[in-house]
């Protein structure tokens, strides 16, 4: 036979162990595990981390990926000067996770990028970069960004400096 208090202990149990598995849960949300977190990709030269934020995140697209079918990178910068061999294999290594991306003076078509970076320039705080994003007749955008190496030693976009322009 059961009693009361028995009763009502089992009750109050339950309660419990109910209240926890709850805290539990909320807890888990408003920390997060982690788990499925990547951690942004370090890049040895700051050309190539220049490309990944320009393609995967400040493509007017509203970022979240590489939204072109190909993404051609020209072979010269904004001066004149060629990109470095080492440049261009950190490209063709460091990028592939974005999909077809190419250095190459090739046209582009309907769904693909073309890509025109400057000079790297030196400033106190890590260095400069120009990068020029043309779509076709779809988009365009102009930008000097500023990057600085982190704690592993890679190259990360910091912001921007000076004007913008988007189409």
């Amino acid at each position: 036979m059961t009693t009361r208090t028995e009763v009502q202990n089992n009750g109050l149990r339950r309660r419990s162990l109910a209240s926890l598995v709850g805290l539990v849960a909320v807890l888990s949300m408003v920390t997060g595990c982690g788990c499925s977190a990547t951690p942004p990709p370090v890049h040895s030269d700051p050309t190539v981390a220049v490309i990944r934020h320009v393609v995967a995140e400040a493509n007017t697209f509203g970022g979240g990926g590489n939204p072109f079918s190909r993404v051609v990178i020209a072979p010269k910068r904004l001066n004149g000067t060629n990109l470095s061999s080492s440049t261009k294999a950190a490209i063709n290594a460091q990028l592939r996770d974005l999909g077809r991306i190419e250095v190459s003076t090739a046209k582009i078509r309907d769904g693909e990028a073309a890509i025109r970076v400057g000079a790297v320039v030196q400033t106190a705080r890590g260095v400069n970069i120009e990068a020029d994003l043309y779509c076709g007749n779809v988009c365009g955008q102009s930008a000097t960004f500023t990057l600085a190496r982190g704690a592993g030693g890679g190259w990360r976009v910091t912001g921007t400096s000076g004007a913008i322009s988007v189409s």
